[in-house]
């Protein structure tokens, strides 16, 4: 028997049967079939309507509004929808609320059971009037008003399932439809403080599915007492802030009436964890905000029986903490493959020491756990393609797994990209025999986003017979009734705690009060920039500074790293790099906010300032801001031209008289306008104690001498300019320099700079030195300096592997040596750069001579690499008070070291520890920055 021959009235059940998401391509393409399916399927197809985007939204609801005879069938109207400029400005449309409740007026919706409407961004609901410095709203424009309620009170007396956001009513809005409601969804403005528990006190006596967001809740007691009240509760999903506890333990409680009929949770660890004693109940779980192995050791020792029901989970592992780490339970928790449940060794000057990624012995436990899981998403530490065969024999331990979700990819995928994921699907498929589906966690609701799957087809001896890429849906289990089954997107660790600092100064009154610094280094992640609905670190420390949050802030300091976030291919134009404009960058209003909200201002460090979509930089606010003592500026690549060079010296002369440190990067691009310090040179700072220039042009040495000597207080120096310039330091070897930068203690600076200051580097307690030739270094610190530098706390050294076209006779001290017994030597100085001098190979011992009392050591140069570092073991234990050293061994990214890479670092960790009995810390310097500490 075949679908043709089924008789017409049981195709509405067949079609309930169906997914939500999937229904609507599933019954276009049956009723395209044939007429027959085309009268059977039409109604039904209408029954659920499923709009993705405003433009789709606006037409199909102004269709529905004059075809009664279609409208009749809906009984879901489901629409996720950005608010455009465009629909706000117009005079004749409507806003997709306002659509929306034209529609149900119209009375054709009076079978009603579902209505879900989702409305992305947020700018569309409120401006900022630059002239006034007021926040004005659109009052009307995309809200929830009063005759929205009234219209679906009125017209739609079946309603039953409510799904909206974000949501600024109050609280007896939604209690004029509470009698009937099985379903709520509510997520606030995510720009204003909510507290959810007035909602805590209505009933809501057929209420099956409850999900809130970002909401703050002030009684968990209020909280617990509304559980209890909702007995019919089958699917609850908590989007509030990790470290918020919505449920109290119930590990004492009597749980057999306390939510009987929950079978789907999503929630954040704390809360899944609280309620251990009904997680059986469950057939779809979701964890958020884990720490290391804590899911493993939920399902395994906190319930020793496992949740064998569970069809459906979802774990997201985080990879940064809050708070002290041993505090959280069960982050040393581990299960071996045998079965034995063990804590691993808590350091003891570590906070966040162990690290437990899923890749490493996590999956067995979860396997073991839950059994029977049909639906897995993963997103956690070293979860990536590179990993993946490190899982693939604990995932072959879930014998019913159909459907695997993993958070692989980035936003723009090429074809060797999508066919290292379809050869992955294929791997995963052989090892799970009923697997059927293997995607890519989503990160928007934006259906033209990077949601990969790999859908798996079998020959009948069950043998993979294809893989196929396509577009899908994330975990179905629990959300069939879902229009807009979504696996949850991640952000990077350090974006993910900015936002959620920011969000919660943002929403908790007076929090703000306290600040007087705020320090932020941060990634810019895809999420921010794909997702409609996200709002990326820039935009949400705006938005606080303005609403007044931060009005006693003395330090901010903003780190944005890479360039991903604002720069990336553009096929079409065949070029590989263009700015992507007005994404995370320093507006003109930000400008005027920090002056008129943040009056105590006084230090100011920010990088990535460049033009903007609003304004260029010269025209941008920033070289306004007055009153700074503290001012660092690194610039966008090329963004700083020499009409900006020019304001930005206005700017720096109007504060030179209270600045007391000043740090800017030039960062100008090959074949830009060439920037030059010199006018700089010419203004005079009374205080100034700490001057970094980088990436600076000189033109004049003496000039640069001249502001030496005015400048007595300086305290630090650091000179990395361009190559090729002039010498920022004249040799000071026949001066008195008694007067001389007397308070100078840190200096950076090329060698020949720091060879130049020889006399006065005895005040120094630290040092960094770049570009220097073989063993220019140790002859600078024995034969230049006999007496060394016995106060240097601190030193850098970064030794040049190229020469470049130089006659390298010439260059002082490149040919000198030490003997191990002390005698100084000069290598054969024939031809042009014949003679090298790694690192390994008789350097240290001079050193350790010359700088007897170094606390903290960093080496960059030739032939340092693991395999020569038990040659400079012996030289490092020379150095009796050494307690950091950071070499450059790993020159890729830490997520891409293999186990065995790993291993290696931390031996060579223990092999030095040893040596050195004071070493605290062995680490990796540069990028990515590694520490062992022992």
């Amino acid at each position: 028997m075949s679908i043709v021959d089924l008789p017409p009235e049981l195709f509405p059940n067949v079609a309930l049967h169906l997914p939500l998401c999937e229904a609507p391509s599933t019954l276009l393409a049956l009723a395209s079939t044939n007429s027959t399916f085309h009268e059977l399927c039409l109604p039904l197809l209408y029954s659920h309507v499923i709009l993705k985007n405003e433009t789709h939204a606006l037409s199909v609801l102004k269709a529905l509004t004059t075809s009664p005879e279609k409208t009749r069938f809906v009984r879901g109207l489901h629409i996720t929808s950005e608010l455009s400029n465009e629909v706000r400005l117009s005079s004749t449309e409507l806003d997709v609320v306002r659509a929306v409740e034209r529609l149900i007026r119209t009375g054709y919706l009076s079978d009603l059971h579902t209505l879900e409407l989702h409305l992305q961004g947020g700018e569309w609901y409120k401006r900022l009037d630059e002239e006034l410095g007021e926040i004005i709203w659109y009052e009307g424009f995309g809200e929830f008003e009063a005759p929205f309620w009234e219209s679906l009170k009125g017209f739609c007396p079946n309603l039953r399932n409510l799904s909206l956001k974000p949501v600024e009513a109050s609280e007896d809005c939604v209690e004029r439809l509470s009698g009937g409601l099985r379903s709520l969804y509510l997520d606030p403005n995510s720009y204003e403080e909510m507290c959810f528990d007035p909602f805590l006190d209505m009933n809501f006596p057929y209420l099956e599915s409850f999900t809130v967001g970002h909401w703050i809740l002030g009684d968990l007691t209020k909280a617990m007492r509304f559980w209890e009240r909702h007995s019919t509760l089958r699917d609850v999903c908590i989007g509030a802030y990790p470290g918020d506890a919505w449920f109290s333990d119930c590990s004492s409680m009597d749980v057999s009436g306390f939510l009987p009929a929950l079978r789907r949770l999503k929630a954040s660890f704390i809360n899944v964890r609280n309620l251990a004693p009904i997680l059986h109940r469950l057939i779809s779980l979701e964890v958020s905000s884990s720490l290391n192995a804590q899911v493993p050791y939920l399902l395994r020792e906190i319930l020793p029986s496992g949740l064998p029901n569970l069809k459906s989970l979802l774990i997201e592992q985080a990879s940064n903490y809050g708070g002290r780490f041993s505090e959280h339970e069960a982050v040393y928790w581990y299960e071996t493959p045998n079965g034995e449940f063990k804590e691993a060794e808590k350091p003891k000057r570590l906070k966040q020491g162990f690290l437990k990624p899923m890749v490493d012995g996590y999956l067995h436990s979860i396997a073991r756990g839950a059994p029977n899981i049909e639906e897995l998403a993963l997103e956690g530490r070293d979860m990536d393609m590179k990993n993946h065969h490190r899982i693939l024999g604990d995932l072959s331990n879930f014998k019913r797994l159909k459907k695997i979700f993993v958070q692989y990819l980035p936003r723009d995928l090429d074809e060797d990209t999508k066919d290292r994921f379809a050869s992955l699907a294929r791997d995963t498929a052989e090892a799970c025999p009923l697997l059927e589906t293997f995607g890519n966690i989503n990160r928007s609701l934006d259906q033209d986003s990077n949601y990969l799957v790999a859908r798996i087809s079998r020959a009948g001896d069950n043998e993979v017979k294809e893989v196929r890429l396509g577009l899908g849906n994330g975990l179905v289990v629990g959300q069939e009734n879902c229009a807009f089954p979504l696996t949850s997107g991640g952000l990077s660790a350090n974006e993910r705690s900015a936002l959620a600092v920011l969000k919660e100064l943002a929403q908790r009154e007076g929090k703000g009060n306290c600040v007087r610094g705020l320090h932020i280094a941060s990634t810019l992640s895809q999420k921010t920039l794909d997702d409609p609905n996200a709002i990326d670190v820039l935009t949400a420390l705006e938005k606080l500074i303005l609403s007044g949050g931060l009005p006693r802030l003395q330090t901010l300091e903003v780190h944005l790293y890479g360039t991903s976030w604002y720069i990336h291919d553009d096929p079409e134009k065949r070029e590989w790099q263009r700015p992507l404009e007005g994404y995370a960058e320093f507006r003109k209003s930000c400008w005027t906010d920090l002056e008129q909200f943040c009056p105590h201002l006084r230090s100011l460090t920010l990088s990535e300032i460049g033009n903007t979509e609003d304004n260029h930089l010269t025209n941008s606010g920033l070289f306004d801001i007055q009153n700074l003592t503290h001012l660092s500026l690194q610039f966008r690549s090329g963004s700083l031209d020499r009409l900006g060079n020019k304001k930005l010296q206005e700017c720096v002369a109007n504060m030179a008289p209270h600045l007391r440190s000043l740090c800017l990067y030039a960062d100008s691009q090959d074949g830009e306008e060439r920037l030059f310090i010199d006018e700089y040179l010419d203004l005079s700072f009374p205080v100034l104690d700490s001057l970094k220039l980088v990436w600076w042009e000189l033109e004049d040495s003496a000039k640069a001498m001249e502001f030496w000597d005015r400048h007595p207080t300086l305290e630090q120096i650091e000179i990395d300019p361009l190559v090729g310039t002039l010498w920022w330091f004249i040799d000071c070897s026949a001066m008195d320099t008694s007067a001389f930068l007397p308070r100078l203690r840190n200096l950076k600076a090329r060698f020949q700079e720091i060879r130049n200051l020889a006399p006065i580097l005895e005040r120094l307690s630290k040092l960094e030195v770049i570009g220097s030739n073989n063993a220019q270094v140790p002859y600078l610190l024995r034969s230049v300096i006999p007496s060394g530098l016995p106060n240097l706390r601190s030193l850098l050294i970064e030794q040049t592997t190229n020469f470049y076209n130089v006659e390298f006779s010439e260059i002082e001290g490149a040919h000198w040596y030490e003997a191990t017994n002390g005698v100084f030597k000069e290598a054969d100085k024939t031809g042009r750069c014949r003679w090298r001098k790694p690192m390994w190979n008789g350097y240290l011992h001079s050193i350790s001579r010359g700088a007897p009392n170094v606390e903290e050591l960093a080496l960059s140069g030739l032939e340092m690499r693991p395999k020569n570092h038990p040659r400079i073991i012996s030289d490092i234990a020379s150095f009796q008070r050494l307690k950091r050293l950071f070499v450059q061994y790993i020159p890729k990214a830490l997520d891409a070291l293999d186990k065995k890479e790993k291993e290696q670092f931390i031996a060579l960790a223990r092999d030095t520890a040893e040596a050195c009995p004071s070493l605290e810390i062995f680490g990796n310097f540069g990028s990515p920055r590694v520490l062992v500490v022992l």
